[in-house]
């Protein structure tokens, strides 16, 4: 949403406030035709790849079954609606859900946690045993995010829990 308000401010200071403000206006019907909603699967395409140029000491392992573990957060909506639905974020659950077990992924979805369910369900994806067999992971959250003084400092973000409470990234990495 900030790079979007920063384009349109550009724009604007540009004198390009005619493309400012059809960009703004909220036109669904042009993004409903470039990514229409209909499509409920995207299909992954895997191919072999051989390289004999690698140095392979160097080269990350992903042999292992499956690939690795995956965690997806997902926040819709929120308590006392401080925060706007997230709509269609379902939809992104299901394709990124399908596109990751189709590269041989275990998937584990949450949706909607409070602020110490998503520290919560991040400790006990990181403790999970099943890593030790894997050879990558890969975690979503995706929700509104927050921005202030701190985030800007730190070049973190701050996520919106569905309690309200923010999250700092940091606290999800560390």
């Amino acid at each position: 949403p900030r790079a979007f308000r920063h384009l349109l401010t550009a724009f604007n200071k540009t004198h390009h406030n005619k493309l400012a403000s059809l960009l703004s206006s909220g036109d669904k019907n042009t993004f409903e035709e470039e990514y229409p909603y209909e499509v409920k699967r995207w299909e992954v395409k895997k191919s072999n790849v051989t390289r004999h140029d690698w140095d392979f000491e160097h080269v990350y392992k992903m042999g292992s079954k499956p690939k690795g573990l995956a965690l997806i957060i997902n926040i819709r909506s929120y308590v006392n609606e401080i925060h706007e639905v997230r709509k269609g974020s379902e939809d992104d659950v299901n394709r990124l859900t399908s596109i990751l077990e189709q590269l041989d992924y275990k998937v584990t979805v949450y949706h909607d946690l409070k602020k110490q369910g998503i520290l919560d369900a991040v400790t006990k994806f990181a403790k999970d045993d099943e890593h030790w067999q894997c050879h990558s992971c890969i975690v979503f959250v995706m929700s509104h995010g927050i921005d202030n003084w701190y985030t800007q400092l730190t070049h973190t973000v701050n996520i919106a829990a569905y309690d309200g409470q923010n999250v700092n990234s940091l606290e999800i990495i560390y």
